[in-house]
């Protein structure tokens, strides 16, 4: 059975482009496209393979309104090294807060292949039950699952007004001597 156009194999990781980059000069290509979309990482994609580094920017670029842009660098950086456990859990973090079940799905199920004995299905399973509640996969699972906030920080200093305004009193900070 054929799959569909752009869907990846069913055996394979969803970030894997290994046989992409052997060729040097896509090699190269992708190395300036990092380096124009995310320049903190430019030069050195061995930096995408630290998961904390990663962790930190995707948080920032959450934080400033660009949840695009958050979820590109993840999947570069799982591109670079897909066992990155934190990075995926993010993923599937975002995924659930804009209730993409599609996306959810694939990410949960590449998470599954990936880490078949992590402790994290259990949780993974019971949103997966909360984004699907008649999904027969998931119909053991109860509805009211806690957020596990995987994307890194306390939900105390994720408070969104708080959060809100730190960024603002920065951003005031930045300009004020920007003008001086």
């Amino acid at each position: 059975m054929q799959d569909q156009i752009g869907s990846p194999p069913p055996e394979s990781n969803l970030f894997d482009i290994s046989d992409s980059v052997k060729d040097i000069d896509a090699k190269r290509l992708r190395e300036r496209y990092i380096a124009s979309r995310f320049p903190q990482f430019a030069g050195n994609t061995s930096q995408l393979r630290n998961t904390g580094e990663i962790l930190r920017a995707a948080r920032h670029l959450l934080d400033d309104g660009r949840p695009n842009l958050a979820e590109e660098l993840l999947c570069i950086a799982l591109q670079e090294e897909p066992y990155q456990r934190e990075a995926w859990l993010f993923l599937i973090e975002v995924a659930f807060l804009d209730h993409d079940a599609a996306r959810f799905d694939l990410l949960a199920d590449n998470f599954r292949k990936l880490f078949p004995e992590s402790e994290d299905q259990y949780v993974i399973d019971a949103m997966a039950h909360d984004l699907n509640p008649h999904d027969p996969r998931y119909g053991y699972m109860s509805s009211a699952t806690p957020l596990p906030n995987w994307s890194g920080l306390s939900s105390l200093a994720r408070d969104e007004n708080r959060q809100r305004r730190y960024h603002q009193a920065l951003v005031s900070t930045t300009n004020c001597f920007s003008e001086n």
